[in-house]
């Protein structure tokens, strides 16, 4: 066998050991690659097919994504279309109490107040199930039949 040195690396690449290897190994290299790239071709064909299928069940599952993403991301124009009523109404009657030094809140105002925390309760519900309803679609949504 030959010692490759620095002088002498073109010998080493084409010693008959290193020519007898690739003679050998390189159709069994080659193979693989190839069932590698059908493996891979076979899954994208998969992938852009059951992209573009347009059976009952692909656009059932598409409605459901995008329904996820719909119904997840309208939390925030719920809390200011919906809840701004509430929140502003709420934030004027602190604002009449803080600025005035007054400790005790009118009977009416301390109905108001309870009257829309319960409200901003019931509503703030409502907004916390918008996130879970969207992943719950989504985590449903491969497992339709």
């Amino acid at each position: 066998m030959q010692r490759c040195t620095a002088s002498g690396k073109a010998s080493c690449l084409f010693s008959p050991e290193v020519l007898a290897w690739c003679f050998l190994c390189s159709p069994a290299v080659v193979r693989l690659v190839e069932e590698e790239s059908r493996q891979y071709d076979l899954l994208t064909h998969y992938s852009a097919y059951s992209y573009l299928d347009g059976s009952p069940r692909r656009m059932l599952q598409t409605a459901m994504f995008a329904g996820a993403g719909i119904v997840t991301s309208l939390i925030a124009p719920f809390t200011v279309v919906i809840m701004g009523k509430c929140n502003g109404r709420l934030h004027e009657l602190a604002a009449k109490y803080r600025g005035n030094g007054k400790s005790e809140m009118s009977t009416s105002d301390l109905n108001e107040v309870e009257h829309l925390f319960a409200q901003w309760i019931k509503l703030n519900y409502l907004r916390a199930c918008m996130p879970l309803i969207g992943s719950l679609m989504a985590a449903l949504a491969p497992l339709t039949f």
